[in-house]
């Protein structure tokens, strides 16, 4: 049976008021009281018709992780959520709604006669292992809008999704070094080597990101189709000699690892160059030039041949001879030999001895160098 209670309501004033002037005109005060009672009985029994009374959860499925392992986000499972109440208004909607589930409402009117309780089947809540919050209210009839806010309706099975784990990174087919066509220049030397990867429960988004002494990516789509590692081949890394230091992690889903020693990288292949003596060539020396000023000592000189003998050569530069009187500069191209020996001339005042420094000119060797002892690539004599 459907209750209309805004009618119902009037009625009740409307006998109340007639009885109440009938209580005052007959002065009796126990007629008047026993009125105001029947008026609170009507009005609590009118009030109860639509009161919501109890929220509860039964029929709880398991987790489902929504076809994407990694990520918790989107776990969820069903319920079926059951509303106790004491009557339907006559019109609206009963609805529920909380916990991220979506809002599900039903008819009122397509409930059986005299119902007191609802079962919305199948509802799908957040799996997140914590109690399961949720509103029941009636809505849509001004005459009865009472509602019922269940904070633990129930409670929630845990996440399905395992995190994402990166376990190792290791590398294989590591290759020689490499001088890179620079046999004097360590800087640029290198060689190749694989990089494995292993993880479990990838995302199912973003790219698989290696960082440190290589840096490179790959889209997870592309990941050589296995669930556990990848491997990138053939990356180039310098050739210094240390360990491998390298961080994989997902950009969807971090789970960063990093492993300081992957591997070792090959020893540089560039050896330095190296100046293995310096000599006057005997018999070579002229006699002393008074250089044209007869009672001058300051401008007079004499030379001598000079052999240079060196290792590994540089590709630009010069090899340069100097003297407390002169430098001699000649380019690396113009050397005599790449690894034997350089012969040059050079001249010193008739005073001095032949005291002469030598310096290499290339990347890190200086220019010149009164210390040439400390210099590298260089000597003196």
């Amino acid at each position: 049976m459907w209750f209309d209670f805004k009618y119902l309501y009037m009625g009740v004033f409307t006998l109340f008021n007639y009885f109440f002037k009938v209580a005052l005109k007959k002065s009796n005060l126990r007629f008047f009281s026993l009125l105001l009672l029947v008026l609170v009985g009507f009005s609590q029994a009118a009030v109860a018709q639509c009161d919501i009374t109890s929220v509860s959860t039964s029929m709880i499925s398991a987790c489902n992780d929504n076809g994407t392992t990694p990520d918790a986000s989107d776990d969820f499972f069903t319920a079926d959520v059951t509303i106790l109440f004491q009557a339907t208004p006559a019109t609206g909607s009963l609805q529920i709604a909380g916990d991220n589930t979506v809002v599900q409402s039903v008819d009122v009117t397509t409930l059986p006669p005299g119902a007191t309780s609802y079962t919305f089947p199948a509802v799908s809540f957040t799996a997140d292992g914590t109690p399961i919050s949720i509103t029941a209210s009636f809505i849509g009839d001004p005459s009865c809008t009472f509602s019922l806010a269940e904070p633990s309706a129930g409670l929630a099975p845990a996440s399905c999704s395992p995190d994402c784990v990166i376990s190792n990174i290791q590398t294989a087919n590591a290759s020689v070094c490499n001088n890179n066509g620079t046999p004097q220049d360590p800087s640029d030397d290198f060689f190749t080597t694989d990089i494995i990867v292993t993880f479990s429960n990838p995302p199912t988004t973003g790219t698989l990101n290696v960082t440190g002494d290589a840096v490179i990516s790959e889209g997870v789509t592309a990941l050589n189709g296995l669930p556990t590692s990848h491997t990138f081949t053939g990356i180039q890394m310098a050739a210094d000699g240390s360990p491998i230091d390298l961080t994989a992690s997902f950009s969807d889903n971090t789970c960063p690892l990093n492993v300081p020693a992957a591997g070792t990288a090959p020893a540089s292949c560039s050896e330095d160059c190296s100046i293995d003596n310096i000599e006057l060539v005997v018999g070579s020396n002229t006699i002393c030039n008074d250089n044209g000023t007869i009672g001058d000592p300051s401008d007079d000189f004499f030379t001598y041949d000079v052999t240079v003998t060196y290792t590994n050569v540089p590709a630009t530069g010069a090899l340069a001879l100097t003297t407390p009187s002169q430098t001699v500069n000649v380019p690396v191209g113009g050397v005599d030999s790449p690894y034997i020996s350089y012969f040059c001339r050079t001249s010193k005042s008739c005073r001095w001895y032949c005291n002469r420094y030598y310096s290499c000119l290339y990347g890190r060797c200086s220019l010149y160098s009164t210390s040439a002892f400390s210099t590298n690539c260089s000597k003196s004599m």
